[in-house]
């Protein structure tokens, strides 16, 4: 245990932007002398004012060792732009949350979260400005979707019978005849038709013949299909 969170500090120590070198690729392998540490890219959550907030991922495999312990941290931190030289510097950051199922006693994992959080202080971390604007601007756009995304359980419908689900695409779109006899659907799979005087819908599939006085309430079998509806 005490290896993990050695790494976990080493894995910090070691992750510093340059100021020469300001964007990384991800992940960043780190190799202990117990075993390998990877970081992997923090994705940034929100900047408010010059707060900036978001969350990264570590894994760490110890050497011998064929399971691979994951864990991920929170943080928050104070944001320093040079936007003429389109650097972003930060600063002041504070680890809200770390969660390493690896370390299940509390007093280890926070002193490992304590850890994790001076290791990160004291430290020049710059990076690409508009990197750094690009990355919240794909975690805004999440938040969208996010939203967007309908959860709902979709309605089941259930038979003891053999049966057949008639679909409209939407709202029934419905055209008349030239002689205004007769009403059919035009955004349906299935042969829909209305005799207009009487107000019966028929609906054919295949080689038989349903009738209803209401679509929405169920179909009948019918074999009395007017003569005009039959050759339409």
């Amino acid at each position: 245990m005490k290896r993990l969170i050695t790494a976990i500090l080493t894995v910090v120590a070691l992750l510093s932007f340059g100021q020469s070198e300001p964007t990384m690729t991800w992940p960043q392998e780190i190799t202990t002398k117990n075993g390998i540490a990877t970081v992997y890219q923090p994705q940034l959550e929100e900047l408010d004012g010059v707060r900036l907030s978001g969350r990264a991922a570590i894994s760490y495999k110890e050497n011998g060792s064929d399971e691979m312990e994951f864990g991920a941290f929170w943080f928050e931190s104070t944001l320093e732009a040079n936007k003429e030289e389109r650097i972003a510097i930060i600063e002041n950051v504070k680890v809200i949350q770390l969660n390493f199922p690896a370390i299940e006693d509390e007093e280890k994992l926070e002193r490992a979260r304590a850890g994790l959080e001076s290791e990160m202080n004291g430290r020049d971390m710059a990076t690409s400005y508009d990197l750094l604007l690009g990355s919240l601007a794909d975690a805004d756009q999440e938040l969208v979707m996010e939203g967007q995304i309908n959860n709902d359980s979709p309605q089941i419908y259930f038979r003891n019978e053999p049966t057949v689900l008639v679909s409209i695409d939407g709202e029934p779109v419905v055209k008349q005849t030239d002689d205004k006899k007769l009403s059919y659907v035009v955004n349906s799979p299935f042969f829909i038709v209305k005799e207009n005087k009487s107000g019966k819908h028929y609906l054919k599939g295949g080689e038989y013949w349903h009738s209803s006085s209401d679509p929405e309430i169920g179909w009948t079998p019918d074999t009395s299909i007017p003569r005009d509806i039959a050759s339409f």
